[in-house]
């Protein structure tokens, strides 16, 4: 065995078992359409392209609107690569790029700056060549006006943030649909960890999760890579992502360290959510809170 990718799309409680079907088939298809010629990276990178192309999930075409019906997306990749130029890259806030993680994949390259976001992203995007192109589906959209008339407002108008504060059994009804992979090539011990999502419902403009800031909800280091999904809030609260490599440096053991790390949001925060992770042997652990996680692990 040389290469394990693990991949995820993403943590729920409220799917019915016709959407439960379609996100277990969706993860599969991702793993199961990687090259295995192709050296890790590209791998990771292809499951990672295909839940992002996934209209039924959230990250890239289908993202979740925020609240002035603008798709913001944010993507982050990491690695113990001693040779890569960063460890770890990042774009917020997105727009009208359907990839995120390859964008987040250049900024790696070339090795610069570490996160960029919003408009400048875009511009960045651009200057590289990507295509503009919508993320918006029709089922987002009617999804984002239903929202809407639930604070008596139109197309065009933006709830005020504290309308939106304490709205928050709403919200915290309605898990994220992050997309997440994380890869291991045991002949080499790279690692790598990527993480796309389209945020969540009732999410304020502007508003950043866990998804791409590195500790919260995507770790690497010389022994593990790990992903996080959920209430990404509360995931920044607690650092979940780089928990599990604290709690495997006690255990030894990354199943152990993954349901360590999702108890720990559970009794800190209240938090629901999920969690994948990898170490450079490719074992995985696999750990959520929350009644639904797909996942699906290949070995090469």
């Amino acid at each position: 065995m040389v290469k394990v990718i693990c991949a995820h799309a993403g943590a729920w409680n409220t799917k019915n078992q016709e959407a439960i079907a379609a996100e277990k088939q969706a993860v599969l298809e991702a793993i199961s359409n990687c090259d295995s010629n192709e050296n890790i990276l590209n791998m990771a990178m292809q499951a990672i392209e295909y839940l992002e192309n996934h209209p039924n999930l959230d990250a890239g075409y289908g993202s979740i609107l925020q609240m002035d019906g603008v798709a913001r997306t944010d993507a982050a990749i990491a690695t113990n690569d001693v040779n890569s130029k960063k460890s770890y890259a990042a774009v917020l806030q997105l727009e009208n790029i359907k990839n995120s993680s390859k964008i987040a994949r250049r900024l790696l390259e070339y090795g610069y700056h570490s996160v960029l976001s919003g408009t400048h992203a875009l511009q960045f995007a651009k200057e590289e060549g990507f295509q503009i192109e919508s993320l918006i589906t029709e089922a987002r959209k009617q999804s984002y006006l239903s929202q809407l008339e639930e604070f008596g407002l139109s197309e065009g108008q933006v709830p005020k943030y504290k309308d939106l504060a304490v709205n928050q059994a709403a919200l915290d009804a309605k898990k994220l649909s992050t997309v997440g992979v994380v890869a291991a090539d045991t002949e080499s011990g790279l690692l790598y960890a990527i993480s796309s999502t389209g945020g969540l419902y009732y999410g304020y403009p502007g508003r950043v999760g866990d998804s791409g800031i590195f500790g919260q909800g995507i770790y690497v280091d010389k022994n593990i890579a790990a992903v996080c999904t959920g209430e990404g809030d509360k995931i920044i609260q607690r650092m979940t992502a780089m928990r599990v490599s604290l709690y495997y440096e006690q255990t030894s053991n990354i199943q152990k360290a993954c349901e360590m790390a999702i108890a720990d949001l559970k009794d800190n925060q209240n938090g629901e959510g999920g969690i994948i992770a990898i170490t450079c042997n490719g074992e995985v652990g696999i750990a959520h809170n929350t009644s639904f996680l797909a996942t699906s692990t290949c070995r090469i």
